[in-house]
């Protein structure tokens, strides 16, 4: 799920790769942003492997979330670990989730301008979904948050579940889609 996790090892693969010499391969991962931050040197290693899209799980920029999930410091890096990506020549995807406790308008604009500003190529949005037998739904569902419980065929993190403090699931479908 996050090949950048040990950049030590993916350096190791990526040279791996170089040695097979196929030159037709493309090859697209999953990957942190903020291993391409601290290593933005591995970038070059993967396009010698033909690493030329990646899949970036930024989850979320906006500051009341980022305070909430105790990670204040993570946008610069994931601007720095974009940046070195596009820089070297890599496609970029990214992944955000919303519908978190606190989105407002706010936060959810936020996010996708972050997305625009940085120029990431396709993004995927999904919806805090309370998936069944995880810690999150437990406490989704103790907090009342859950407005579909049963009905697993919208668990698809397209469909909003979970109200927010601001708005019921339809609500929040509907300002996802407008956004």
């Amino acid at each position: 799920d996050n090949i950048t996790q040990n950049m030590d090892r993916f350096e190791q693969i990526c040279d791996q790769i170089r040695k097979l010499g196929h030159k037709n391969l493309r090859i697209t991962t999953q990957a942190s942003p903020l291993g391409f931050a601290q290593r933005p040197d591995v970038v070059k290693k993967m396009v010698e492997a033909r690493i030329v899209n990646v899949f970036l799980g930024i989850e979320n920029v906006s500051k009341p979330n980022l305070r909430m999930m105790q990670k204040p410091n993570t946008v610069e890096l994931i601007r720095k670990g974009v940046r070195a990506l596009q820089n070297g020549g890599v496609s970029v995807a990214g992944g955000i989730i919303n519908g978190l406790r606190h989105d407002d308008m706010d936060c959810l604009s936020e996010n996708y301008e972050f997305m625009r500003e940085l120029g990431i190529n396709s993004v995927m949005d999904q919806l805090m979904t309370p998936y069944p037998s995880t810690e999150v739904r437990q406490q989704l569902l103790a907090e009342g948050r859950v407005r579909n419980a049963d009905d697993f065929r919208w668990y698809d993190g397209y469909f909003a579940n979970v109200a927010t403090d601001h708005y019921d699931p339809a609500e929040l479908n509907f300002l996802r889609w407008r956004l």
